[in-house]
């Protein structure tokens, strides 16, 4: 297969994957935990905020989590502490629930472009773990869905470089 004829079959195998994985994740939306933190912080905002930014800056996801949602608990409404706690949350390894959150921070911040962005980047790690393991699944007579899975995960992996 010559260069070009592989990138367009490339583009065109990428695209349908990511249109079905993106309209897959849109009606598969994942709650936030609703367990309160065993030991809720206590004290004014600013000083649970600075906590939970000198937590986050540690790499204390546990405090970071604990601290934010104790934030998002007294103000609901704040795009800019749903989007910390989505942080937390990739920061973490925790995709799913780094998806909700920051799908919480767009609808009271819908002009955060970070919180877009970031929730963009969310769903093409979720996209790369779906098709890494149906890749791993496949049995010999998928051989060649596992080829294509194999070939877009890369893509995805490519576009998406080291996760930091």
């Amino acid at each position: 297969m010559s260069g070009p004829e592989f990138r367009r079959n490339f583009r065109a195998l990428a695209s349908g994957w990511l249109m079905a994985g993106a309209l897959v994740a849109c009606t598969h939306a994942p709650t936030m935990p609703s367990s309160p933190p065993p030991n809720p912080p206590v004290g004014d905002p600013a000083s649970v905020l600075l906590e939970a930014e000198t937590a986050y800056n540690a790499e204390q996801w546990d405090a970071a989590e604990e601290r934010y949602l104790a934030l998002v608990r007294q103000d609901p409404s704040n795009g800019q502490l749903w989007f910390k706690l989505g942080n937390v949350y990739f920061r973490s390894g925790q995709l799913k629930v780094a998806a909700a959150a920051y799908e919480e921070s767009v609808k009271y911040a819908p002009s955060l472009t970070k919180a877009w962005y970031n929730l963009g980047i969310v769903r093409l790690r979720q996209a790369s773990q779906s098709v890494a393991e149906a890749a791993r699944v496949a049995t010999p007579s998928e051989a060649d869905a596992a080829t294509r899975a194999g070939v877009l995960n890369a893509g995805i992996d490519a576009l998406l470089g080291p996760t930091r």
